[in-house]
């Protein structure tokens, strides 16, 4: 019993235990989150708007050094510090894309934690661009660890107003100059070096695309620099440049200056347009950017060398042959040219038809606008203003000067060797490649022409022809010969043009268009453009000459009829009739048929001559009146007044005469050309006289009586 009661008191006082306990306190967070603000800022992007709420934002703008604020509380405790994080956009678009990508948002990671509440930020632009999109977080941190879920934010633009200026202390380039002298024991010359220095100071202007600095090939370039702080803390930090390299090279603020072509470890620039190009960039990554922009190789220089007039003498009346009266010329043996078929009159000298041609340096050449011209069994001297023969081998000589490449002369080793030519007791020189001796390597010619007949307008651009001379046997291009040969098989007038190239294959470009250097020189000529620099480059560059010698009537024929009075008191031609029987022999100096046309140099076997006659004399009424024959290809024609031209009665009549070395030059143009005679008199008899005395009436042609559009006749 005494066990139980025992128990018993035991579960009353558990009982009285168990429900006497408290209940469970709920568990709950009673720290309220911080706030948090920015006090001073620029304008927010995100709530900037036009009073109408739908234009789109006006972003707010502050230098790349820029000091923020803000603020925080507490309801229930202390702010202890801030998590801030700033995020920026691309610099520039995306290729394709029409403006940079949105902001992002920032990651965990980008936050940084500061017990402050204000502080002076870089913030990142480009050394592309000036300005850049940022976004700036932040938010308020308690005693208790807790963060302001809702950060304060500000969109804004960062602007680099004042990057560090660069000022160069030193842009120019340091070279040797190269010039031929006569001062030499040598008959022939040798060359001075004299080092100048060249100023860089254009810039890489696009409405200039043109360089206004052209440095030699071999100069030294140095460029050197230092930077002036616009702002405070704005000093430059690095600089990067770049000329010829493939990317920037980037180097500290303690680098002020770089060398070119100082031919140590490969550093050689090529010819071309250069521009270099320094950007001294600040501590956020913002930019100035200057330029220097030059030309590397100085343009040749070109003239025309040809022979001295004075060693080619003028023929007077050669005998059986007077076609050549006046003109200075020396008997050949053929065509084209061999050099061992010169004259021994310009052997030597600087005539550059022998071996002298391998001697004299171009720049060594005196400047003469004469050439030679390769016909049948002559050697004419021509001169500006001439006129040459139709399919005749023009020679023409160049002379040059460069003043600082390389005599890089395109020689190779598979070509036989020149120097086993020699007209001296010295080597050759103009096709052994060397150091610069102040001479070009090479030329090209081009010319334009106006087609016979001149109404026509037609102009012919023939390309430009192939550099010579070019010594390489395994080439498509070799091409031989130190001076241009020209074949000349249109007629017409010719403005024609010579351009040296150097060894660095710079091109005397003066005049790189042929159409508009002929319109130039045509201008000039003609007096509507008197501008001192076009007539130089007119008088330097430019020859001009006539092709196609006209053809003439040989009036010393004993059989020509009407003979015209040559000399005083030569009685005027008269006929017995009026049936006139014409007999016109006419001479073409330079034969040329389209239709079997001959090597260049000489004339074709067959000569092509067209005549037309009009005649004139008093109708009934005693005014003039005319009448024009058909064409013909035979020098007789038979001209019938009475029936072909009845409406003619007077008995004085006047004949002019069309003679032509061509069949269709009217519609071909530069075919040939046309020359008129007369007018020439005659007399004969009335049309009554004539009708009275019954005269009978003969053949109308003795010849063949042809128009051009249905056939011709050659006469040899």
């Amino acid at each position: 019993m005494r066990i139980r009661a025992a128990f018993a008191t035991s579960l009353i006082i558990l009982g009285l235990s168990i429900g006497c306990r408290n209940a469970l306190s709920p568990n709950v967070d009673r720290n309220r989150a911080p706030e948090t603000w920015i006090t001073a800022a620029p304008l927010d992007t995100i709530t900037v708007h036009l009073p109408n709420g739908v234009d789109p934002p006006r972003p707010g703008t502050v230098p790349y050094r820029y000091h923020l604020y803000w603020a925080g509380s507490d309801y229930d405790g202390a702010v202890v510090g801030y998590y801030w994080a700033v995020v920026e956009t691309l610099p520039l678009p995306i290729e394709g894309a029409p403006d940079v990508p949105p902001l992002p948002g920032p990651k965990a990671s980008d936050y940084r934690f500061t017990p402050r509440t204000d502080s002076i930020f870089t913030f990142n632009v480009s050394e592309f661009r000036p300005d850049r999109q940022h976004a700036f977080f932040i938010y308020a941190v308690d005693d208790k660890g807790r963060g302001d879920p809702t950060p304060a934010r500000l969109f804004f633009n960062s602007l680099d107003r004042f990057p560090p200026q660069v000022v160069f202390d030193q842009s120019d380039a340091t070279g040797k100059l190269y010039r031929v002298n006569s001062h030499t024991a040598s008959p022939y010359a040798g060359v001075d070096a004299v080092t100048r220095t060249y100023p860089i100071t254009d810039t890489n202007d696009r409405n200039n695309p043109i360089p206004r600095d052209t440095i030699p090939s071999n100069a030294r370039v140095d460029f050197a620099w230092h930077t002036r702080p616009r702002v405070v803390d704005g000093e430059a930090v690095a600089y990067k440049y770049k000329l010829d390299e493939p990317q920037f090279i980037t180097v500290d603020s303690s680098a002020h200056a770089v060398s070119y072509n100082t031919g140590i470890g490969g550093d050689i620039l090529t010819p071309g347009t250069k521009v270099f190009t320094l950007r001294a960039l600040d501590a956020a990554g913002g930019a100035e950017q200057v330029t220097r922009r030059f030309q590397i190789n100085l343009t040749p220089d070109t003239w025309f060398a040809g022979p001295d007039s004075n060693s080619v003498p003028v023929v007077s009346d050669p005998v059986n042959d007077r076609i050549d009266t006046g003109h200075r010329f020396l008997p050949i043996n053929g065509w084209p040219l061999p050099h061992q078929a010169a004259p021994a009159l310009v052997q030597g000298g600087g005539s550059l038809l022998s071996c002298d041609s391998l001697y004299y340096w171009p720049a060594e050449r005196p400047r003469r606008k004469t050439f030679w011209e390769i016909y049948k069994n002559r050697l004419y001297l021509r001169t500006e203003g001439d006129t040459v023969n139709m399919n005749s081998k023009l020679c023409f000589q160049p002379g040059g000067a460069d003043f600082d490449s390389r005599y890089a002369i395109q020689v190779r080793a598979n070509h036989p060797p020149e120097d086993t030519v020699f007209c001296t007791t010295e080597q050759v020189r103009v096709v052994r490649p060397g150091a610069a001796n102040g001479s070009p390597v090479g030329f090209q010619y081009q010319y334009a022409e106006l087609l016979d007949p001149p109404a026509s307008g037609l102009v012919t651009l023939p390309s430009q022809s192939a550099p010579f001379p070019v010594f390489d046997a395994a080439s498509p291009f070799e091409v031989s010969n130190v001076n241009g040969y020209v074949p000349m098989t249109a007629s017409g007038k010719v403005y024609l043009i010579l351009r040296a190239r150097d060894g660095d294959e710079a091109r005397d470009d003066r005049l790189s268009d042929m159409a508009n250097a002929r319109a130039m020189a045509v201008a000039v000529d003609n007096g509507t453009d008197n501008d001192p620099y076009h007539r130089k480059l007119r008088e330097q560059l430019l020859i001009s000459f006539y092709v196609n010698r006209a053809p003439f009537l040989n009036y010393n024929d004993g059989s020509f009829f009407p003979r015209p009075p040559l000399n005083s008191g030569d009685p005027v031609a008269s006929s017995p009739t009026r049936n006139l029987t014409l007999v016109l022999p006419a001479i073409d100096p330079d034969p040329y048929d389209p239709a079997n046309r001959p090597e260049p140099g000489g004339p074709s076997v067959s000569t092509v001559l067209r005549w037309q006659v009009t005649v004139t004399g008093a109708a009934a009424n005693g005014r003039d009146t005319s009448y024009t024959t058909p064409q013909f290809f035979t020098p007789t024609y038979q001209l019938d007044l009475n029936s072909d031209a009845p409406y003619i009665k007077g008995t004085s009549l006047t004949l002019k005469i069309q003679l032509c070395d061509c069949v269709n030059c009217e519609t071909q143009p530069g075919e040939g050309r046309c020359i008129t005679f007369g007018p020439i008199p005659v007399t004969v008899p009335s049309s009554v006289a004539a009708t009275q005395t019954g005269a009978a009436v003969p053949l109308r042609s003795t010849g063949t009586n042809l128009n051009a559009s249905s056939g011709r006749s050659i006469t040899p």
